[in-house]
């Protein structure tokens, strides 16, 4: 993709402005400024006997205002109206990223790793990731949000691969989305919710995911 200025765009640029535009749409208040205007305009009226003319409006503007309250207090969901589209976008930056740095770099990785013993002490379940030859864990990423989700880097074969593991009951809902040349596929595993990206249109090593004994 490119620029209006016909320049190459950048990836990693492009899932932040989704995750900020997301951000933004989530937490975007109403605008009360019309009925305030009503109120004042309805109170500056001579008063009618008995009750005052603007309380109507009075009652509506505490109405509003407790909907206001209610949206800053009520949690919230996942951003891009709760399908996960821009923590998925957060994985994909820093899989890319990684990436550019070569994967196993001491600049975006720490080698010391244990999936299970990680989503154990993160989210009291586990999942961990079957032995196998062509599967070599490289460490997980350093220096870079995951959206709290527990991430591993692994070279499946000569592929480089991310794992992201996060509860289930707040995980993205997709099954499988393409952001450019890049793949997220998802898998749930119990409590949990593992998710991988590469650049595979298929997924490498969600089969070989499990949920091991306590």
């Amino acid at each position: 993709m490119t620029n209006t200025n016909g320049t190459p765009s950048d990836p990693r640029n492009e899932a932040d402005e989704r995750i900020d535009a997301a951000l933004r749409r989530s937490f975007a208040l109403p605008d009360l400024s019309p009925l305030v205007s009503a109120v004042q305009a309805e109170a500056a009226r001579p008063a009618a006997r008995g009750w005052p003319r603007a309380l109507p409006w009075l009652l509506a503007l505490a109405a509003a205002a407790l909907v206001v309250v209610g949206l800053l207090r009520a949690p919230a969901e996942d951003p891009d109206h709760g399908d996960g589209d821009a923590i998925a976008a957060q994985w994909v930056s820093l899989y890319r990223d990684a990436v550019a740095m070569g994967f196993e770099s001491p600049r975006c990785c720490e080698p010391a790793l244990d999936l299970a013993e990680s989503c154990r002490s993160r989210f009291a379940s586990a999942v961990g990731l079957a032995a196998d030859a062509e599967v070599r864990i490289c460490g997980t990423p350093c220096d870079r949000p995951a959206g709290g989700a527990v991430s591993m880097m692994a070279r499946c074969g000569d592929s480089p691969v991310c794992l992201f593991v996060v509860p289930a009951e707040s995980a993205p809902r997709f099954a499988t989305r393409r952001y450019g040349d890049v793949s997220v596929h998802r898998r749930e595993l119990g409590a949990l919710a593992v998710f991988e990206v590469s650049h595979a249109e298929t997924p490498r090593l969600l089969a070989k995911v499990y949920v091991p004994e306590q």
